[in-house]
């Protein structure tokens, strides 16, 4: 059966994408980004086993846990009440994590984006993914729920000005290269949503392989993905600053 033919392809993304940043059709993005770092970005200071080394090698390991069906149960409820999506429960939860680990009040956790927003982009093979850094304060006398409304309102404010590329707001942000650490952030959310289904064809079952990656892109990254009522988590780390089980 032959494919379905597509309106446009990544080479007509692409153009438009140079267009608009060429021609000020992201200005208002970028207004958005810039008014968000105004100067001073946060970085923050977690205790790691190693000291840094001088250049980030990307070493890394990989840690699985899983939030059971009840517990699960009970956050999407915490997030139902403020109408807050399961990711945004999850970011208002690592940051206060976050918090209690450095002390911080000011901090930025990247996430990455399909970057599809168009309708034609959907089905188009290509590289659209995009790092949006989210900063948020989980100043301690905050409870909870209010917390959580200022993430919710963050990260729409985010990721309705998600077509400024990454390498784009880092040069315009003047971040200075340091070779110890990424620009502008160093932890990550990533929460999947699509299933990994698994097939049988005349006999043989084909199923996802579960990859065991020994890099890390960043310190710390966690994947979340929702299976059968619960939170399956796998919490990347650079084992240049990491050791196993610390």
């Amino acid at each position: 059966q032959p494919l379905c033919p597509v309106n446009i392809t990544y080479k007509d993304y692409a153009v438009w994408q140079n267009r608009s940043s060429g021609d000020g059709g992201i200005a208002q993005s970028e207004a958005y980004w810039q008014d968000i770092y105004p100067d001073n970005i946060p970085r923050l200071n977690f205790p790691t086993d190693f000291p840094r080394p001088e250049n980030f090698k990307f070493h890394g390991e990989g840690y699985r846990f899983t939030l059971e069906s009840g517990e699960t149960q009970k956050l999407k409820e915490t997030g139902a009440t403020a109408e807050a999506t399961l990711f945004m429960n999850l970011l208002a939860l690592l940051n206060i994590l976050l918090f209690k680990y450095t002390g911080q009040e000011d901090i930025v956790v990247g996430c990455s984006t399909a970057g599809r927003q168009h309708a034609d982009l959907q089905d188009i093979i290509g590289m659209f993914v995009n790092m949006l850094p989210l900063r948020n304060f989980p100043i301690p006398d905050l409870t909870y729920r209010d917390f959580l409304q200022k993430v919710k309102a963050s990260t729409l404010g985010a990721f309705a000005h998600q077509d400024m590329q990454f390498d784009d707001l880092v040069f315009k942000l003047h971040q200075a290269e340091e070779h110890a650490r990424q620009p502008l952030l160093e932890v990550c959310l990533n929460l999947e949503n699509y299933e990994h289904p698994s097939y049988e064809v005349e006999g043989l079952k084909i199923s996802a392989y579960r990859l065991q990656n020994k890099t890390a892109k960043f310190p710390i990254m966690l994947w979340a993905n929702e299976v059968d009522g619960e939170i399956q988590f796998l919490l990347e780390y650079s084992t240049e600053l990491f050791t196993p089980g610390s």
